[in-house]
């Protein structure tokens, strides 16, 4: 069978158990374990799907194959600990879970740096290399990547706290059950290749890594935010029974994704005509909103997190705020998204990645067949997502009336 076969036959196997369709996934795997012995995650899942359908002598034996293959990795470790102490075998688990620790002993911290490298073609058909600082939602994209560290590698999260964005949020505080230590400068023991600090991961591109965790395991990956009312020092509001709307203009890239201004006007004046001043718009250019909304423009961005986490309903395009209404587990989280033209970007592992104390997640091959997404990532069981696509910036009347319609039967219950 060609490579490309194998890959149709584990992206069938992947799909089916996302599914839930157990038994066909289960067949599907084993025949692909046949094909590809030595591909670890296919092991892992095989193991996983194993253990649920009561065979756990060849679970096992999946489980242990892969930590032969690649015994420096600790998250199949420890989820090989769980399911042997589900299944009533503390000594092996015991046993287990020792050789990862002597095995692993310098993984007992990490720091997520946020920064990464976007490789740019021109229309000349050239390459620029820009330096990213992460932006907002990157950033909860980014805490995807530490949550998912911290619950299925038992890392301690430490991260560096030196851009005066992530400052103005509060990062540290609305991210404070995902990060343990805070950190705002290097300090002596602290500096990039020092053999005595902590590991150092870079994720590079997040809307693949965080899509990757987020697909694997839903709603566990997606941090929750801590919404503290003592750091809040905005508008009064009546919690929890109100709508808010973030328009996104002029995007400095992806121009699809942006909304035209005469749309967005049309959905406040239906927003605050059906709902009247449980309707807010939050929006840093609140001279292009013409309606009689209301409007709240804050330089303090903490500020506009705890409105859109304290509320009913947030509406957004592709930006940072509505990742931050995910995080916040709104309860209905309507995702007003453009065609995403991400093939103009790629990210490249920096040269970070090869000193002896810095990796990235982004290693070739880790996240084979996933792809960019950028859509929110939400915990499925707190939030329901609305999903609409726009068309030449701005969506059909009728259905800009619907979700309308369906913000105001929200708010009413």
């Amino acid at each position: 069978m060609s490579s490309n076969a194998n890959r149709l036959l584990l992206a069938m196997a992947q799909n089916l158990r996302r599914s839930g369709q157990n038994d066909l996934a289960l067949s599907t795997y084993r025949r692909y374990v046949g094909l590809e012995p030595n591909h670890v995650e296919a092991l892992l899942d095989l193991g996983r799907l194993l253990f649920d359908s009561n065979e756990p002598e060849e679970a096992c034996g999946m489980f242990e194959r892969a930590i032969n293959l690649d015994p420096q990795r600790l998250d199949h470790r420890l989820t090989f600990v769980k399911f042997l102490i589900k299944n009533h075998k503390s000594d092996q688990a015991n046993s287990v879970l020792s050789e990862a620790l002597r095995q692993t002993p310098a993984r007992k911290s990490c720091l997520v740096r946020h920064t990464q490298l976007v490789l740019h073609k021109t229309p000349e058909r050239t390459i620029e290399a820009l330096q990213w600082v992460i932006r907002i939602g990157d950033l909860v994209g980014l805490m995807i990547c530490a949550e998912y560290m911290k619950r299925y590698e038992g890392r301690r999260i430490v991260f560096q706290l030196m851009d005066e964005t992530h400052k103005n949020l509060k990062a540290d505080v609305l991210f404070k059950d995902t990060i343990d230590e805070i950190v705002t400068d290097e300090g002596p023991n602290f500096g990039f290749g020092n053999p005595e600090g902590p590991e150092v991961y870079d994720p590079g591109n997040l809307w693949i890594a965080s899509t990757f965790y987020h697909a694997r395991h839903g709603g566990q990956v997606v941090p929750r935010l801590n919404l503290d009312p003592s750091q809040y020092q905005g508008p009064a509001m009546e919690w929890g029974t109100y709508a808010v709307f973030s328009p996104l203009f002029d995007p400095p890239y992806n121009k699809p994704r942006g909304m035209e201004e005469t749309f967005v006007n049309e959905l406040c004046e239906k927003l605050y005509g059906t709902l009247g001043e449980r309707a807010i718009v939050i929006t840093n250019q609140p001279e292009k909103i013409h309606s009689k909304i209301r409007t709240i423009a804050s330089e303090n961005l903490y500020d506009l997190v705890y409105l859109v986490g304290r509320s009913k309903v947030y509406l957004g395009g592709d930006t940072g705020f509505t990742h931050f209404a995910a995080a916040g587990r709104v309860k209905h989280l309507f995702a007003l998204y453009g065609a995403n033209h991400s093939r103009d970007f790629a990210t490249a592992i920096t040269d970070l990645c090869f000193s002896d104390t810095i990796h990235a997640f982004t290693a070739p091959g880790k996240y084979w067949g996933t792809g960019t997404d950028t859509r929110p990532k939400c915990d499925p069981v707190e939030t329901s997502m609305h999903f609409h696509l726009l068309q030449d910036n701005r969506l059909p009347p009728a259905e800009v009336d619907t979700i309308v319609q369906q913000v105001q039967g929200i708010l009413s219950k």
